[in-house]
């Protein structure tokens, strides 16, 4: 059987030309296809890009020309409100754990939940201890101040409680202050039962203690889950009032111990981007801290210019001058007091107000008290609380506690700090770290409901 050879088919021109026009139609086509799945592609890149590399990168803040990224600052702000949460997390266990009602640290509970609530103020807050941390290693490197790597790792070793040489166990020595007895004007101005102390309380006059939104750590302990205790305080410091030793003892966990105590630790906050690195910076800063608070305050001795003072305080002005006149006609303070004061914190012990320092009355008060003489009474004195009538008992230079002189330290400091914000160049970008504030973690339900 022979097999015919196909005859070849042969186009006309209309056919050739329709032929060409749908190759062409093709190659376009695909050449669309093409183009469409690139920009497909190159837009999720670069939305993947912009996301995790770019705008991470982006500046929130700077200081001269350093600069603090996006990535920095979230990171931060999401730590603070872990730190804020556990601190409330631990709070409630421990309330249960010893059967305790939960009523008792309700304040306590609300107030960490306003902060976590307000969560502009907490992350200006943030934002606003990056740019001093940077101020204080600048002011530290200009002076021949810096902290290496060596010890930002024993420092990271201190807080999981690792002591490679023993734990030390700071002994506290006080050295005895020579204590003023009252002088016969004193004992004449003071009723017999009133006795001066040196933390002075008063309804109104005195700061009410909040909590600060600045840095609340995780509380560690020995065993394996717990997290490191990372607000660093300086260690007592050789003065005229106290010294401090360290006695080693036997650290309680080895090197291998630490190690997974820490790597734990990091894996427990690894959804809050918060890495290695990124609490090494946060040591590295307090140290510097620690560092540039010495330096600044060398010169301070624990030790203070105060006054004792009482007082009577009332609503008007009016009220205050019929109270002078009462007493320039002989009437007694302290019988004044207790018929007249609105401060009921004192009225009953002659509106005795014992010793303070500067800073803690309102500034009126506090600079008609410190003018007066010891033994004269004040003209009436307007405050925000009312019209106060004022009689200084002394003036002294008294010696402050340890925990009074280290605060006085950190209020020098903080003066220093807002001084030296004034030699830099400060910018912060609103709409970039406003429009990115973390609002998590956040507190279990369990607590919401309380």
């Amino acid at each position: 059987m022979t097999t015919k050879t196909p005859t070849p088919k042969y186009l006309n021109s209309k056919q050739k030309s329709r032929m060409i026009r749908e190759t062409r139609n093709k190659r376009w086509l695909t050449f669309g296809i093409v183009v469409v799945a690139a920009l497909v592609f190159g837009l999720i890149a670069y939305g993947v890009v912009n996301e995790y590399v770019l705008k991470q990168n982006r500046a929130v803040a700077r200081v001269d020309n350093k600069a603090i990224t996006l990535s920095d600052y979230e990171s931060q702000v999401r730590f603070r409100r872990y730190n804020y949460v556990q601190n409330a997390v631990q709070t409630y266990q421990f309330a249960q754990a010893y059967g305790l009602d939960i009523s008792f640290y309700q304040s306590y509970l609300t107030e960490i939940q306003s902060i976590l609530t307000d969560s502009q103020t907490l992350a200006s807050n943030v934002l606003d201890e990056l740019i001093d941390n940077i101020i204080t290693e600048k002011e530290a490197n200009k002076l021949g101040i810096t902290v290496s790597d060596a010890e930002v790792n024993k420092r990271m070793e201190e807080f999981f409680r690792f002591y490679a040489d023993g734990t030390p166990t700071p002994t506290v020595t006080v050295t005895p202050f020579a204590t003023s007895t009252m002088n016969p004007l004193q004992l004449t101005l003071t009723a017999p039962t009133s006795t001066p102390t040196l933390e002075p309380t008063e309804a109104g006059l005195t700061a009410t203690a909040t909590l600060e939104p600045t840095s609340i750590p995780p509380t560690a302990t020995a065993e394996p889950t717990s997290t490191p205790d990372l607000t660093a305080t300086a260690a007592p410091t050789a003065t005229e009032a106290y010294t401090a030793t360290p006695e080693p003892t036997i650290t309680p966990y080895t090197y291998d111990g630490y190690t997974k105590l820490m790597k734990d630790y990091l894996t427990s906050i690894s959804d809050l981007n918060f890495t290695r690195p990124d609490l090494n910076n946060l040591l590295k800063a307090q140290i510097y801290h620690e560092r540039m608070l010495e330096e600044v305050t060398k010169d301070l001795k624990p030790e203070q210019d105060q006054v004792w003072a009482r007082h009577i305080l009332v609503a008007t002005e009016d009220e205050a001058r019929a109270v002078m006149e009462r007493i320039n006609k002989g009437e007694e303070w302290c019988n004044l007091a207790a018929e007249l004061s609105t401060d009921t914190s004192n009225n009953s012990k002659c509106g005795d107000l014992g010793w303070f320092g500067p800073g803690e009355m309102v500034t009126e008060f506090e600079v008609a008290a410190y003018s007066l003489p010891a033994g004269e009474i004040s003209q009436p004195i307007p405050t925000k609380f009312g019209w106060h009538l004022i009689q200084v008992l002394g003036h002294e230079i008294r010696p402050l506690s340890q925990s009074e002189f280290e605060q006085l330290k950190q209020d020098n400091f903080d003066q220093w700090l807002v001084q030296k914000r004034a030699d830099y160049k400060i910018e912060k970008f609103d709409l970039i770290w406003q429009e990115n504030i973390p609002l998590e973690p956040t507190l279990p339900p369990e607590l919401l409901q309380q």
